[in-house]
């Protein structure tokens, strides 16, 4: 009998209109796991494999999702120019490779959504790379014979002898690729593992950035933003001119390399043409093409730090923004001056792509002001440029294109500028006070702050996450953002980590806003930023379940779908009822007597806390008061159960569970079929 297995990478192909892989074909007869060496694990976009069993490198970029990610795993590591004629050598390369597979095909229910990231792939790469290297080392000290990977991880002693050696972040990684392979079918691992763990060394949380400093960055960043969209349409202009490598050296240089008869425009010259000489002083000033790179990069992350302050994006969240990335919020009613006491005037959608909700690069949107305009426009305008120059639409283009193309003759389209440790010049003398500090540590009491970079006279130093982590804390602080609100802005999983992000918040004097002496409640500004994001959370509900009523044509099931149904079919036509309610609805919305969110068989209109949701029990959807039920995303999720039963053994309990959860649906879906045929 033979039985059918995927890779991990399986959805991430589908959602990203890959080129498929190859599916391993397992007969249940033999004992021998390992495909053969033509067996292609990964292809990119072109359908060219990057990663074939055989081959002694795997390189995983077209599936990762970090720009962090080790994807290029290369197996030639124990610097042996006879590798392959050493069968030592190459049988522990084949016990690395024969675990990676497993981890690839057969991990069951790998991660948050059954699959887990080419980083962490890496991560278990490294440690097995550490445990051969190991193994090479010592097999004449601790052994007669070869020691293999085998030996270290199912032998107790020779696995402490390598704990020994590791230091204690590696450990952590060890217990996780154990933690990863018990839960592979012994059958298909071929041997005990010994049992081993070590939980995660404490990493200290992304501190807060103190408040003082905190509100100077959103002036000092806005200053400047507001500086660079001044003169944008010069910066487009003048990145334009370098379609030739000569364009911008000095004449005395092309002199030497023989241009004589065709000098191109020194940059000066071109500084000059564009009206660009009062730009490029002081912090900006130019010397040669290299330092315009330099400062072009600058532009470029005072922006990226511009949308990390208004939208609480992640650093690879921001990184993956495209050129076309505005979405304005819009109710788009025929009857829009009766609604202007309800509309947003100020808000915008940032449309880019997180795998955090579903372990794939998912488009969502990030509620913003629409100030972060000016900052987005600025970066589009130097991708204009660069697109020019790289012969290609602009549109199709990353917003944080890769600006090194003026001294380089060639550039990848799709490649971003490489931002490393750089810090905004605007933001570098920003000195830490003694009251900033003490405010660090009553954030976090469980912090001394002792490190160099938080004594006072320091100047601070920003890192991305520090946004974040700064709206999460002061909103809460303020008592602007509740859990289930910032859950929806940060886009976290669950409440817990929306907890774990606003810790300590509590802890300080309350910092945005003023006290209210006579209702002794902390209270802002109306224009005050903040409101901007608690008022904006409750206006996309509102939008989400106003196309729900009345532009959503499909058929709903569920009991809050069927009523939906019955609603649609009351106002069908009559615009002056369809306006009121609209009105209506956004307004419950507004003061919380609705709410939506979206689950994986449609939505849920439940307005409190759903046990269910957060255990992960989405069948209890079928029978919920508050759900709302697409008919699509239920044929969905049947399909890809009928297709998870396939890869377990009938008699195994995630055969049963699975197959129990399934038949659920199936009655349910039947159920609602029958009528819709009676209602017919």
């Amino acid at each position: 009998m033979k039985s059918t297995y995927q890779s991990i990478y399986y959805q991430f192909i589908i959602n990203n209109n890959l080129p498929k892989i190859d599916t391993y074909l397992f007969n249940n007869s033999t004992k021998n796991i390992m495909p053969n060496d033509n067996f292609v694990l990964c292809r990119n976009q072109k359908g060219e494999a990057t990663a074939i069993y055989g081959k002694m490198t795997w390189n995983f970029k077209p599936y990762a999702t970090s720009k962090n990610a080790s994807y290029i795993f290369n197996f030639n590591f124990f610097n042996d120019s006879a590798v392959l004629e050493n069968s030592e050598n190459l049988s522990i390369i084949h016990d690395i490779k024969k675990t990676l597979f497993l981890l690839l095909y057969f991990l069951p229910d790998a991660g948050r959504t059954g699959t887990i990231s080419v980083k962490i792939l890496g991560n278990r790469f490294q440690i097995l790379k550490s445990i051969a290297l190991y193994a090479k080392n010592t097999q004449n000290k601790l052994s007669q014979g070869n020691i293999t990977l085998r030996d270290i991880l199912s032998n107790e002693m020779l696995l402490i002898g390598y704990i020994n050696t590791l230091s204690e972040h590696k450990k952590s990684e060890l217990s996780n690729l154990l933690e990863n392979l018990q839960r592979i079918d012994p059958k298909h691992l071929g041997y005990k593992l010994v049992q081993y763990h070590k939980a995660r060394p404490d990493s200290q949380q992304t501190s807060i950035i103190p408040f003082r400093i905190y509100l100077q960055t959103f002036s000092i960043l806005k200053e400047e933003v507001d500086r660079f969209w001044t003169i944008k349409d010069n910066l487009t202009r003048l990145i334009k001119e370098f379609t030739n490598k000569d364009v911008g050296n000095k004449k005395i240089t092309q002199e030497k390399q023989g241009k004589i008869n065709h000098f191109q425009p020194e940059l000066t010259t071109l500084i000059i043409k564009h009206k660009l000489n009062d730009f490029f002083k002081g912090d900006y000033s130019l010397k040669d093409k290299r330092t315009l790179i330099t400062v072009l990069i600058n532009i470029q992350i005072t922006c990226k730090y511009y949308i990390h302050q208004y939208t609480a994006m992640r650093d690879n969240e921001v990184l993956q923004i495209r050129y076309q990335c505005i979405n304005k919020i819009d109710l788009n009613t025929k009857k829009k001056e009766q609604l202007n006491d309800l509309l947003p005037k100020r808000f915008i959608n940032v449309i880019s792509s997180t795998t955090k909700l579903a372990g794939y690069h998912q488009k969502v949107g990030w509620l913003a002001p629409e100030a972060i305009n000016k900052g987005i426009e600025v970066l589009q305008a130097i991708t204009k440029g660069i697109a020019f120059l790289l012969n290609t639409p602009f549109k199709d283009l990353p917003l944080f294109q890769n600006v090194s193309i003026i001294t380089r003759a060639k550039n990848n389209a799709e490649e971003i500028s490489n931002f490393g440790k750089h810090i905004p010049v605007c933001l570098k003398n920003i000195v830490i006070t003694k009251a900033d500090r003490q405010e660090l540590i009553n954030s976090d009491p469980n912090r001394t702050f002792d490190e160099l970079e938080f004594q006072v006279g320091q100047s601070w130093k920003f890192k991305s996450h520090q946004f974040r982590r700064s709206l999460a804390f002061f909103g809460a602080n303020s008592n602007l953002i509740s859990e289930s609100t910032g859950a929806v802005l940060f886009k976290h999983l669950n409440n817990e980590m929306q907890r774990y992000y606003r810790k300590g918040f509590n802890k300080i004097i309350s910092v945005l806003g003023y006290l209210n002496k006579e209702t002794g409640e902390i209270e802002l500004p109306k224009d005050h930023f903040m409101i901007e994001f608690q008022t904006g959370i409750s206006i996309e509900q509102a939008k989400e379940i106003i196309n729900l009523l009345f532009k959503d044509n499909d058929i709903l099931y569920g009991k809050k779908g069927s009523y939906i149904d019955r609603q649609r079919a009351d106002l069908k036509g009559d615009e002056t009822k369809i306006l009121k309610e609209k009105i209506s609805t956004q307004r419950k919305v507004l003061q919380g007597e609705l709410s939506y969110k979206k689950t994986l068989l449609g939505g849920c209109m439940k307005n409190s806390r759903c046990t269910d949701y957060m255990l992960g029990n989405f069948t209890a959807c079928i029978d919920c008061e508050d759900a709302v039920i697409e008919p699509n995303k239920l044929n969905h999720v049947v399909k890809t159960m009928e297709s998870e039963l396939t890869k377990y053994d009938a008699e195994s309990g995630e055969y049963q569970f699975t197959k129990s959860e399934l038949d659920k649906l199936i009655i349910f879906q039947t159920k609602e079929k029958v009528k819709l045929d009676y209602d017919k």
